[in-house]
Protein backbone atom coordinates (compact mmCIF):
# COMPACT_ATOMS: atom_id res chain seq x y z
CA UNK A 1 0.00 0.00 0.00
CA UNK A 2 2.28 2.70 1.34
CA UNK A 3 1.66 6.50 1.49
CA UNK A 4 0.96 9.00 -1.08
CA UNK A 5 3.12 11.88 -1.44
CA UNK A 6 2.33 14.46 -3.81
CA UNK A 7 1.52 11.92 -6.36
CA UNK A 8 4.29 9.44 -5.45
CA UNK A 9 3.15 5.94 -3.95
CA UNK A 10 5.66 5.16 -1.34
CA UNK A 11 6.62 1.57 -0.04
CA UNK A 12 8.98 2.96 2.65
CA UNK A 13 5.97 3.34 5.57
CA UNK A 14 5.17 -0.29 4.97
CA UNK A 15 8.37 -1.56 4.87
CA UNK A 16 9.25 0.30 8.25
CA UNK A 17 6.58 -0.62 10.16
CA UNK A 18 7.34 -4.64 9.53
CA UNK A 19 11.03 -3.63 9.71
CA UNK A 20 10.10 -2.26 13.13
CA UNK A 21 7.84 -5.61 14.15
CA UNK A 22 10.51 -7.66 13.34
CA UNK A 23 12.95 -6.08 15.43
CA UNK A 24 10.12 -5.68 18.17
CA UNK A 25 9.54 -9.69 17.36
CA UNK A 26 13.75 -9.83 18.30
CA UNK A 27 13.69 -8.38 21.35
CA UNK A 28 10.57 -10.25 22.67
CA UNK A 29 12.76 -14.07 21.82
CA UNK A 30 15.24 -12.49 22.76
CA UNK A 31 13.88 -11.62 26.23
CA UNK A 32 11.68 -14.92 26.20
CA UNK A 33 15.41 -16.76 25.98
CA UNK A 34 17.00 -14.67 28.67
CA UNK A 35 14.47 -15.64 31.30
CA UNK A 36 14.32 -19.18 30.38
CA UNK A 37 18.10 -19.34 30.29
CA UNK A 38 17.92 -18.40 34.24
CA UNK A 39 15.18 -21.53 35.49
CA UNK A 40 17.64 -23.63 37.63
CA UNK A 41 18.02 -27.06 36.73
CA UNK A 42 15.01 -29.57 38.79
CA UNK A 43 12.78 -26.48 38.29
CA UNK A 44 9.77 -25.41 35.65
CA UNK A 45 7.79 -22.43 34.95
CA UNK A 46 4.74 -22.45 33.01
CA UNK A 47 3.94 -20.56 29.57
CA UNK A 48 2.26 -18.15 31.32
CA UNK A 49 5.38 -17.49 34.20
CA UNK A 50 7.75 -16.97 31.17
CA UNK A 51 5.23 -14.53 29.31
CA UNK A 52 4.90 -12.13 32.39
CA UNK A 53 8.89 -12.14 33.07
CA UNK A 54 9.42 -11.40 29.62
CA UNK A 55 6.91 -9.13 29.36
CA UNK A 56 4.91 -10.66 26.85
CA UNK A 57 1.29 -10.20 25.30
CA UNK A 58 0.52 -13.77 24.98
CA UNK A 59 2.29 -17.35 26.25
CA UNK A 60 1.78 -18.78 22.99
CA UNK A 61 4.46 -16.40 21.60
CA UNK A 62 7.13 -17.91 24.43
CA UNK A 63 5.90 -21.79 22.74
CA UNK A 64 6.51 -20.52 19.47
CA UNK A 65 9.83 -18.69 20.13
CA UNK A 66 10.80 -21.99 22.23
CA UNK A 67 9.78 -23.77 19.10
CA UNK A 68 12.43 -22.30 16.98
CA UNK A 69 14.92 -22.14 20.08
CA UNK A 70 18.45 -24.07 18.31
CA UNK A 71 20.42 -23.91 21.39
CA UNK A 72 18.93 -26.19 24.06
CA UNK A 73 22.23 -26.49 26.09
CA UNK A 74 22.11 -22.85 26.44
CA UNK A 75 18.37 -22.12 26.45
CA UNK A 76 16.88 -25.54 28.56
CA UNK A 77 13.51 -25.37 26.60
CA UNK A 78 12.55 -28.34 28.48
CA UNK A 79 11.86 -26.24 31.59
CA UNK A 80 8.68 -24.91 30.26
CA UNK A 81 5.72 -26.68 30.55
CA UNK A 82 1.80 -25.97 30.31
CA UNK A 83 0.32 -24.27 33.31
CA UNK A 84 -1.16 -27.92 34.42
CA UNK A 85 2.32 -29.43 34.46
CA UNK A 86 1.66 -31.10 31.12
CA UNK A 87 4.19 -31.09 28.78
CA UNK A 88 4.31 -30.19 25.08
CA UNK A 89 3.42 -32.45 22.62
CA UNK A 90 5.30 -31.04 19.89
CA UNK A 91 8.20 -30.73 22.13
CA UNK A 92 11.10 -29.87 19.22
CA UNK A 93 13.58 -32.49 19.97
CA UNK A 94 11.17 -36.00 20.01
CA UNK A 95 7.87 -34.93 20.97
CA UNK A 96 5.96 -34.99 24.80
CA UNK A 97 8.21 -38.26 25.68
CA UNK A 98 11.51 -36.77 25.11
CA UNK A 99 10.25 -33.35 27.12
CA UNK A 100 9.15 -35.69 29.90
CA UNK A 101 12.55 -37.67 29.59
CA UNK A 102 14.77 -34.21 30.38
CA UNK A 103 12.86 -33.24 33.03
CA UNK A 104 13.03 -36.62 35.06
CA UNK A 105 16.70 -36.98 34.04
CA UNK A 106 16.81 -33.22 36.43
CA UNK A 107 14.70 -34.64 38.91
CA UNK A 108 11.27 -33.41 38.13
CA UNK A 109 8.71 -35.52 39.14
CA UNK A 110 5.99 -36.76 37.30
CA UNK A 111 2.15 -37.11 38.59
CA UNK A 112 -0.54 -38.56 36.45
CA UNK A 113 1.52 -37.81 33.60
CA UNK A 114 2.06 -33.88 34.74
CA UNK A 115 5.08 -32.47 36.40
CA UNK A 116 4.23 -31.90 40.46
CA UNK A 117 3.55 -27.89 39.96
CA UNK A 118 3.36 -27.04 43.33
CA UNK A 119 6.54 -28.85 44.45
CA UNK A 120 8.77 -28.38 40.82
CA UNK A 121 7.82 -25.07 39.74
CA UNK A 122 10.23 -22.14 40.24
CA UNK A 123 8.80 -19.44 43.03
CA UNK A 124 9.74 -16.08 41.59
CA UNK A 125 8.52 -12.71 42.51
CA UNK A 126 5.94 -12.42 39.29
CA UNK A 127 4.15 -15.57 39.61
Amino acid sequence: MGCVRRGFNSPLPDTLNLISAFILDMNSKNRVYEVVAVIPKGKVLCYLDVAKLANIKSPRWVGRYLHVNEDTNLIPCHRVVRKDGGVAEKFGGGGAKEHKKRLVREGVEFVENRVNMEKYRWKIACC
